[in-house]
C-alpha cells in the first residue's frame, strides 16, 4: 500500500501515448516533475492489450524512479489510490467507442484517482491554461498527424473540441507526419532504383535501417508477418513505425544540403499547411480569425527546426497570422503541470 508520506504529498500523473512511444510523467502538487518512464507505442489502433501494457509499463518505470522510497507504493497496480489526478492521452482514442473500450482498464489501473482519458492531441491544449486565449488550434506531427480546433466560453472554463482535420490513420493519409515523410523517402528510393539512378546516401541509410541491401528486398521487409500466432494489427503498427523511423535520415540529409531530401521535407511541410486549411478557412471560424488564436505544434517533426520553419513559411504565404505559436516538445510534462494547477 502507499505509505503515509506519499498520501500526504499528492502526486499527479500524465501519460502521452503515441505511435512510437509512451511517456509517463509524475509531478508534485506544484507541478515540479519528479520522475518519468517510457515504454513502447500505445496507439489504440494496434489493439487495447498493447495500449494497456504500454500504460502499465511506462507508469511502473516512472514510479520506480520517484526520488526516495517514501513516495512510491510497494507495488503497482494496486487497489489503493496512488495519484490524486491522472490524465491519459492515447493516440487513436478519439471516438466514443474508443473511450468505452479503454475506460474500464484505466478505471481499474487508477482506483480512487480522478482520471481523464483523451486522445493524445488533447494534451497539447495544456498551454492555453496559462494564457488569455479562448480559441486554439493544436497540430500533432508525430508518427501520425492530427489537427484540432478548440474553444472555451471564458478563461475559467475548459476547452472544448469544435473542429477536426486529419487523424484518420495511415490508410487514409496521415499527411504531414513522420509516416508521410518516411513513405516519401521510400518512394524516392524505389524511383531512383527503378530508373537506374545512383542511390543517395540517405537511401542507403534507410535500407540499412530496414535491414535490406537491395531496393527490391524492400517489399518483403515491410510485409506483414502473418505467421502462426502473429498479430496482424500489431504488425501493421510496427510497419508504420519502421517507415516513420526513416524520417531522421531524410532530415539529416536535408540539413546537409541534399536536394532530394529537401524536396521531401518541403512536400511534407506543405501537407501540414493543407491539414490546417479546413480549420482556418471554415466559415464557422467566426470573427476572431487566426490572430485571436493560439497555435500549438507537437510531435517529433514539430521539434525539427528546419521542418517547422517550412511550415511557418507556408502559413505566411497563405496570409495566416496567429496570435501566438507555441511548440510543445514534451506533452506529458505540460499535461502534468496543467493537472497540478487545477
Amino acid at each position: 500500500m502507499v505509505n503515509a508520506i506519499a498520501r500526504d504529498m499528492p502526486l499527479y500523473l500524465c501519460i502521452d501515448g503515441g505511435g512510437t512511444k509512451t511517456v509517463a510523467v509524475i509531478s508534485d502538487a506544484q507541478g515540479a516533475v519528479l520522475s518519468r518512464g517510457e515504454a513502447g507505442p500505445s496507439n489504440l489502433t494496434a489493439g487495447v492489450k498493447h495500449t494497456v501494457a504500454a500504460v502499465i509499463s511506462s507508469t511502473q518505470e516512472a514510479i520506480s524512479r520517484l526520488p526516495g522510497p517514501s513516495l512510491a507504493p510497494a507495488s503497482w497496480p494496486c487497489p489503493h489510490p496512488v495519484f490524486s489526478r491522472v490524465w491519459v492521452g492515447i493516440a487513436g482514442c478519439a471516438r466514443p467507442p474508443d473511450h468505452a473500450l479503454l475506460s474500464p482498464f484505466i478505471a481499474d489501473l487508477f482506483p480512487g484517482s480522478t482520471w481523464r482519458l483523451t486522445n493524445d492531441g488533447e494534451l497539447l491544449t495544456a498551454p492555453i491554461t496559462s494564457t488569455d486565449y479562448r480559441v486554439m488550434v493544436t497540430v500533432i506531427c508525430g508518427t501520425g498527424s492530427l489537427a484540432l480546433r478548440w474553444s472555451r466560453p471564458d478563461l475559467q472554463s475548459p476547452v472544448r473540441q469544435v473542429a477536426r482535420s486529419g487523424g484518420w490513420g495511415a490508410l487514409l493519409g496521415d499527411e504531414g507526419s513522420g509516416w508521410s515523410m518516411g513513405k516519401e523517402g521510400v518512394k524516392s528510393l524505389l524511383t531512383f532504383a527503378a530508373n537506374d539512378r545512383p542511390l543517395l546516401p540517405f537511401h542507403h541509410e534507410m535500407m540499412a535501417r530496414l535491414g535490406i541491401d537491395e531496393p527490391h528486398n524492400l517489399f518483403p521487409a515491410l510485409a506483414l508477418s502473418l505467421s502462426e500466432g502473429g498479430d496482424a494489427t500489431q504488425a501493421e503498427a510496427e510497419r508504420k513505425k519502421k517507415i516513420a523511423g526513416c524520417t531522421k535520415h531524410i532530415v539529416v540529409a536535408a540539413r546537409g544540403g541534399d536536394g532530394e531530401a529537401i524536396r521531401i521535407l518541403t512536400k511534407v511541410a506543405s501537407e501540414v499547411v493543407e491539414l490546417l486549411r479546413p480549420l482556418v478557412e471554415d466559415p464557422a471560424w467566426g470573427g476572431q480569425g487566426e490572430e485571436g488564436t493560439l497555435l500549438v505544434l507537437g510531435g517529433g517533426l514539430s521539434s525539427v527546426d528546419e521542418f517547422r520553419q517550412l511550415v511557418v513559411l507556408g502559413m505566411e504565404k497563405e496570409g495566416w497570422r496567429w496570435g501566438d505559436v507555441k511548440v510543445v516538445s514534451d506533452p506529458a510534462v505540460d499535461g502534468v503541470k496543467a493537472l497540478a494547477s487545477l
